[in-house]
């Protein structure tokens, strides 16, 4: 297990993880200007991250939904920047 995980599973072992508050407050970020795109493109990314955490944790369930909002999140950032 790298770092990042081992530090991801002591989060969740505390009930401290916060992720999906930190998703909440980047997607309200993304809805003021001036840089809503490059908001979209860090929970896109974030959210990437986590579907690779959950498959190399044997969470197919969880991988499969990080995918899906990560694709969603993709989706909406590039309907923002193409206008």
């Amino acid at each position: 297990m790298d770092a990042e995980g081992y530090y991801v599973e002591q989060l969740e072992k505390e009930g401290k993880n916060n992720f999906e508050l930190a998703v909440y407050w980047f997607e309200r970020a993304a809805e003021h200007p001036p840089y809503p795109w490059y908001v979209d493109h860090l929970i896109g990314h974030a959210l990437g991250k986590r579907a690779e955490q959950a498959r190399m944790a044997g969470q197919v369930e969880k991988e499969i939904e990080f995918k899906r909002r990560a694709l969603l999140k993709w989706e909406e950032n590039i309907k923002k920047i193409s206008g």
